[in-house]
Formats: structure tokens, sequence, C-alpha cells
């Protein structure tokens, strides 16, 4: 599998894509090649990487129901249509599409991660936490995306200090960019909820840092949960720690 898939940055992604969609060519019947590049495609509905983001969802569910049609025991296909359940904020339809994936392989660590982030938003937080600890525990060398997932999760699970915790740790791994700029307001908010006001406004100038590109604009997009980061009280919080609009 391309290392690219991993690293969720714009150029990665593509060059991602351009590795699956050789695999495609080689053995048009490889359903996980299809799989994968139906993801670049969802990453790219969901990030705004594409010019149309409308037009790379559709491209995401064609890919993922030919992925289906070629092999419908394949778990990764089921949290891949999971996913595209969430982007339609069907979240029930996205829980159960995930637990299929599971029940197919339940020692599948990142198929267990997405259940636990199709958990989270459906407004499920404490079990995407119990879910996210077992996809760590399958995978010792799990990527740094559960540690960002499972400090929002503690966040709306109203465990300020346990997501400092997780994105802490996360940021340790991922120090720039998108996700680190996202893994920053999860600390914000926490010391938001803490009644540190001055280190909260502190995370979000270390947010700005991660990514001059941040904004309350930007986070609304890419946030799916009904959370407490992505509620309009969410918003004027960050309004009021002074991240740009």
């Amino acid at each position: 599998m391309s290392s690219n898939f991993y690293r969720r940055t714009k150029d990665d992604n593509i060059e991602a894509r351009r590795h699956f969609d050789d695999a495609i060519k080689a053995d048009p019947g490889y359903a996980l090649a299809w799989a994968l590049i139906a993801w670049t495609h969802w990453f790219d509905a969901q990030f705004g990487w594409g010019a149309e983001p409308r037009e790379s969802f559709e491209q995401a569910r064609f890919m993922a129901e030919k992925a289906r049609s070629l092999n419908e025991e394949l778990p990764d296909v089921y949290s891949l249509l999971g996913a595209i359940e969430l982007l339609r904020e069907r979240y029930d339809d996205a829980v159960a599409a995930g637990e299929k994936a599971v029940a197919l392989n339940p020692n599948h660590a990142t198929n267990t991660a997405l259940l636990a982030v199709f958990l989270h938003n459906a407004g499920r937080p404490r079990d995407a936490i119990r879910k996210m600890k077992r996809a760590m525990r399958l995978s010792p060398y799990y990527a740094a995306w559960f540690l960002e997932q499972l400090g929002f999760s503690y966040l709306d699970a109203d465990e300020p200090d346990e997501a400092l915790a997780a994105l802490t740790e996360f940021l340790k791994r991922e120090p720039t960019g998108l996700h680190a700029a996202h893994a920053h307001i999860g600390r914000a908010f926490a010391f938001h909820k803490l009644g540190r006001v001055e280190t909260a406004r502190a995370a979000v100038r270390d947010a700005l840092d991660a990514d001059p590109t941040i904004s309350i604009t930007q986070f609304r997009q890419d946030g799916m949960s009904g959370g407490v980061s992505n509620r309009e009280t969410g918003f004027a919080i960050l309004r009021e720690l002074g991240l740009p609009e």
C-alpha cells in the first residue's frame, strides 16, 4: 500500500491515487485497490481538496460500490461505505456499516478505529473511546490519527484532561499541518473547559502556527460530529479565543 495514503495531505493524496490507479490497471478485479482509490476521492470531498467536492463524493461512492461488487466479504469496503454515509450525515447507517466491517474481521485495527469515528460522530463518544482503545491494542504501531480522534472523543465525553493527553501525544507524532492545527484547536477547547482561557488562546495561536490557513470556516467544513467542537457554541468559543473567521 502506498505510504502517501497515510500522510493525509493534498499532494500525498494525489500520489496515492496514482499508485492505486496503477494497481487497478494491472488488475481490474482487485477490490481493495478500488476501495483505496475511493478513499482518496473521499478525502478530496471531506477536506475540499478537489475542485468539486460533490463530484469527488460521487466518485468515492461509485468506486466503493465497484469494490463491493467485486468482493462483498471485504471488510474495508464496509468501513468505506460507513465513511460515505458519514458525509451524508446518516450516522446510524455509518455505524451499522462500520460494525459489519469489524464483524467480518474483529482484529482489523484500522476498521475498528473507523468504527470509533462513526460512533463519535453519531453522538456516542464514550463508545467511541472504548472502540478506539481496542484499535490501539490491536495495533501497537497504530496511525497517529487514532490519537487525534481519541482526543476529540474525550473532549465530547467531557474529559478534558484525557483529551489533552491524547492530543499532546498526537502532536509529538504530527506537529505541523492541518491535523496538527485541529489538535491544537482541540487543546484550546479542553483548556477553555478547564477555565484556563489564556492557555486556550495560546493553543489557538499554536494552531495557526501549525497551519496558517486554519480558520473557523475551515474547521466547520472539516468537522462532522455534533460534539462540542462542531456546534455554534463551539465556534463562538473559537472566535473568543482568536481563531479567524
